[in-house]
């Protein structure tokens, strides 16, 4: 041809490895019984109709243990399952790669759904639970205890089973204790929901539209918590107790037609635990049940390759059909291509032979776009930010200064710049290197207890307040630096994202990810703090430095805060404008030379806006032991805005002290003969401190 034809220098193609356990059994004399020596050839595995090519085909299966002596068993009838102590596979060898001969341990995840559990089932469920810790688990395998509904609690993340295990089950109760009890007010032709529907049957389709609500946002928090399972091997079995899901949300209240279903969103569950090789095996707290099956939970089991628990008062069962699902199956592996497009692809498993067979295992495999592999990432960091660790993430959270009934809060989130990925960008004689990031961040604010113990940060949602909404952020940002970088400081400078918000008196846990777009890495930290009540009327003072090489990430704020302020509730966090430079850094020591501000807050606890009359601020900074007073000029206090309780008061330092010890001492006289007054030492260097 004359014009030729562009095409990429490389192509690119991305190969996925799959791993699928199948759970396989044959209709015997005695009933279905697990089939413990299939061959390769005789398992076809298709994928969207496509033949799969089983490059790995291992028996986890161990030989049937024989019946005692004298014992005879009834024709047709399946034997019971096996305890898991007692089950534990041993891998034995196919027609394929030797499988490794150490014990693996086996993955459990309890997970009490507490706004569809009332407090006779969840008795039971624990129960239940508490009995199969004692009797049946091994030190070896790991155990991941969940409390669920309208937010996550990791009340004991995947870890080995310890004698600590019981004690974190307790702390269930204590969870469940700070609950709406929403299933539990459900209630009869007695009390309850019920019996309003009942006396006034108008009210019926709202109920119902609040039964949908809350089974959606249960099933979506279940759907994010499967993100913590893309870097753990293997299977993992997720124990679901629950008492009131139902496909149609709204049937139990009478008079009330056609409720809408939530199968969509047991779908995009069903799919999300298959991406992560998690088989759920839904649990009826409810025990010996009389109707139909609940349909949400047939589909939950049989489209992950779980069994449900119904129709039975010992609810241990299900433990049970755990054991022996993981005393027998076949892990088999093949490559499928990755499109990055989205799709959804069915997986079937026959199984040829004389024999009948039944055979289970997850049924759906998707092809996951870069957006929903973004959006996994970010979950799961924000679930457990632990296990984020791409690049340091620096989190601070100031207080600022506090009222009566509320603190203002200075967020402050921090990323080294070389630690970015940077590429050129712009246009030829003005190119400059560009990295590109997203912050984002929630505000969880923690029960009384939680934060009266002052707990740890440890698990993101452990010790949050039940029915107190969270406050989240986030931002993005292309930082653009010179295109050579050759001084230190463009290289070496942060990225910085500053937020104030206002609080009401209590603990708090600040969870922040961060990802840094060019790579797809993610990093996150944790930190808690409080506003505690009782401070004077003259707050803390605080040393900030202005950081002048600070990329900042700019904070939207409303566009009129102030009638933003008046229109919340009282108790809700809320964004507010900033008085400080967004460069401003907490710090206890500043270099010659650096501009540096000495921050308090001002309220006035006697009346609802502040009238600061006859308030009086004597400042006095004294440096090098008394040897050198600096005059800092009478600056009046500025004046709050109306309606409001408290002013942030910032003095700048003068730029011209030499190095040395300093103490900052701020006096306030008030009528009546009151004085409130505060201090802050800190040390002039003469370099700037290293990062």
């Amino acid at each position: 041809q004359d014009t030729p034809l562009p095409s990429p220098l490389l192509e690119r193609a991305e190969v996925r490895f799959v791993t699928l356990d199948v759970i396989v059994e044959e209709k015997g004399k005695r009933g279905w019984r697990p089939d413990r020596d299939l061959r390769k050839n005789q398992m076809i595995v298709a994928v969207g109709g496509r033949r799969m090519e089983l490059e790995v085909f291992e028996n986890w299966c161990r030989p049937e243990p024989a019946a005692p002596a004298g014992e005879t068993s009834t024709p047709d009838a399946p034997s019971p399952p096996p305890k898991v102590a007692d089950a534990r596979p041993e891998p034995a060898s196919g027609d394929g790669p030797i499988p490794p001969t150490e014990t693996t341990p086996v993955r459990y995840i309890l997970y009490f759904d507490l706004t569809h559990l009332k407090v006779e089932s969840l008795h039971v469920s624990l129960k239940a639970a508490k009995r199969w810790i004692q009797e049946t688990i091994l030190p070896g395998d790991e155990v991941m205890i969940v409390a669920g509904g309208t937010m996550l609690r990791i009340v004991r993340p995947l870890a080995p089973a310890s004698s600590g295990i019981l004690d974190d089950l307790q702390l269930v109760k204590t969870v469940f204790q700070g609950t709406d009890m929403w299933a539990e007010w459900e209630g009869d032709s007695n009390f309850g929901r019920i019996k309003e529907v009942l006396d006034s049957p108008a009210i019926g389709p709202h109920y119902a539209v609040m039964d949908f609500n809350r089974t959606k946002r249960s099933l979506q928090n279940l759907e994010a918590l499967m993100g913590l399972f893309d870097k753990v091997e293997g299977t993992k079995n997720l124990v679901f107790f629950q008492h009131t899901i139902r496909l149609r949300p709204g049937t139990e209240y009478p008079g009330v037609r056609d409720p809408t279903d939530v199968y969509m969103f047991l779908d995009r569950l069903a799919r999300a635990a298959n991406e992560r090789n998690v088989k759920i095996y839904p649990v009826d707290g409810r025990g010996l049940a009389r109707g139909p099956i609940n349909d949400a939970l047939t589909m939950l089991a049989s489209e992950t390759g779980g069994r449900w628990l119904t129709g039975t008062n010992d609810l241990g069962l299900v433990f049970d059909r755990v054991g022996a699902d993981v005393s027998c199956f076949y892990r088999v592996g093949f490559r499928v291509p990755s499109r990055h497009k989205g799709g959804i692809r069915k997986i079937l498993v026959r199984i040829e032979g004389s024999g009948r067979y039944r055979v289970r295992h997850r049924r759906t495999l998707r092809d996951t776009t870069r957006e929903q592999e973004d959006m996994d990432r970010l979950r799961a960091a924000m679930l457990q930010p632990d296990t984020a660790t791409a690049f340091p993430v620096t989190v601070t959270a100031v207080p600022l200064y506090q009222s009566k009934e509320r603190g203002r809060v200075r967020i402050q989130v921090s990323v080294a710049r070389n630690e970015l990925l940077t590429l050129p960008a712009g246009e030829p004689g003005a190119e400059v290197r560009q990295a590109q990031i997203a912050m984002g961040g929630t505000v969880v604010p923690l029960d009384e207890q939680a934060w009266d113990e002052g707990q740890a940060a440890g698990w993101t949602w452990q010790g949050a307040a039940e029915g107190r909404e969270p406050w989240s952020f986030a931002r993005q940002a292309a930082v653009s630096l010179p295109a050579s970088m050759e001084s230190d400081d463009e290289r070496d400078g942060d990225v910085l994202l500053t937020q104030e918000i206002d609080v009401p008196i209590g603990g708090y846990r600040l969870v922040v990810v961060v990802q840094d777009r060019l790579t797809r890495g993610v990093a996150a930290d944790v930190i808690d703090f409080g506003i505690a009540p009782g401070q004077g009327a003259l707050g803390v003072i605080g040393l900030m430095v202005l950081d002048p090489h600070a990329a900042i990430v700019t904070p939207e704020v409303p566009p009129d805060e102030r009638a933003v302020r008046r229109q919340t509730k009282k108790g809700r966090i809320i964004a507010a404008s900033s008085s400080l430079d967004a460069r401003a850094r907490t710090r206890s020591t500043l270099a010659v030379g650096e501009q540096g501000q000495l921050v308090y807050g001002l309220c006035d606890p006697s009346a609802e806006a502040a009238d600061f009359d006859g308030w009086k601020l004597t400042r006095t900074l004294v440096c090098r032991e008394g040897q050198l007073e600096v005059p800092m000029n009478g600056v009046p206090a500025p004046e709050p805005a109306p309606g409001e309780r408290c002013v942030l008061v910032a003095d700048a330092l003068p730029g011209l002290i030499p190095p040395g010890n300093c103490r900052y001492e701020v006096t306030l006289d008030r009528p009546g003969g009151e004085r409130d007054v505060r201090r802050l030492s800190f040390r002039i260097l003469a370099e700037a401190p290293s990062p």
